[in-house]
Formats: C-alpha cells, sequence, structure tokens
C-alpha cells in the first residue's frame, strides 16, 4: 500500500524503501527505475544514503510519492494498492510509471485511486464511483465512448492540461 498521505522515517532514501528487507541488486534497481527515481538519486549527493529527513521535508513531494510507491512495489505484493499516487508528478513520470507498473504486474492486481484521470489510459479496467457507488465500469475507450460521467471529467481535465501547456 501506498497512501496519498505519504509517510517516510528520518532515514536514508535506501532504508526507507527497503524498510528492514535484505537488499537484492536487480529488484532494487529495477523499482527505482519504476517509480522514475534513478536519476533524482543521481543528482543527490550522497545518493541513496541521502537522509529524506523527519517526514521526508528534504525532498519533494513528487519524490515522496514516488519513495513510497517504491516502498510497495519492492515488497512485490500480490496486491498493490496506490491511493493517489501522482498528485504531485508530472503526466510525462504519472505515464512513465503507469506503463512500468502495467509490464511489471501485468499477472498481479493493482488498484489505483486518483483524480487525475490520465493515469488510467492505459488501466484493463475502470471503476468510476459517484457518491460510494459503481456508477460506471469499463476501458477507457469503453467510457470515452459511453459519453457518461467519466467522459466528462475526462473532457474537463484534458481542457484544462491544453489550456496551461498553452498559456
Amino acid at each position: 500500500y501506498s497512501g496519498h498521505e505519504q509517510f517516510l522515517f528520518s532515514m536514508t532514501i535506501e532504508e526507507n524503501i527497503l524498510l528492514g528487507l535484505e537488499r537484492n541488486s536487480p529488484d532494487f534497481e529495477n523499482t527505482l527505475t519504476s517509480t522514475a527515481l534513478s536519476e533524482d538519486i543521481e543528482r543527490f549527493d550522497e545518493g541513496l544514503m541521502t537522509s529524506v529527513g523527519e517526514k521526508g521535508r528534504k525532498v519533494s513531494g513528487g519524490q515522496r510519492q514516488r519513495l513510497s510507491m517504491a516502498r510497495a512495489i519492492y515488497k512485490k505484493p500480490a496486491i498493490l494498492l496506490l491511493d493517489d499516487p501522482f498528485s504531485a508528478l508530472d503526466i510525462g513520470t504519472e505515464q512513465r510509471i503507469v506503463r512500468q507498473l502495467k509490464e511489471e504486474f501485468k499477472n498481479q492486481i493493482v488498484i489505483i485511486t486518483s483524480h487525475r484521470l490520465s493515469a488510467f489510459e492505459h488501466v484493463d479496467q475502470i471503476l468510476v464511483l459517484d457518491q460510494g457507488s459503481v456508477f460506471e465500469a469499463g476501458s477507457h475507450e469503453q467510457l470515452i465512448g459511453h459519453k457518461g460521467l467519466y467522459y466528462e471529467i475526462y473532457q474537463a481535465q484534458k481542457f484544462i492540461k491544453e489550456g496551461s501547456t498553452n498559456a
């Protein structure tokens, strides 16, 4: 599980990901790549040994989200639950992580909750909830074709995204 409110310990990046597990280098490196952390870690003077500070205050919001995701992914769970994991990430990083998750967890269950619908363009099944009930269900293409609530929200977010890139 990686929650919307990430909790990091006042330890190093590596210790926050491993959280008591043994380090398996190929799996660990793959986790860093999957969560788009490799480049960030290279920029830190102390690399993986960089302290994140109390509650992760020495890293950005996006880095906190990706460190929390990395911790969950590294455990290789049967079910991976990500609660709004992309809110502090740019769309490109979000899409890269979603593609990696789809490849790495293709035979497992990954549940993602998010208000940003761009995260769902490449997932198998989408459930649209309204007032605690399933309002619509299907793939991105099916829900776009249905032109219901998902379509309306997607179009509004697409308009806002396009408007911000043209400003």
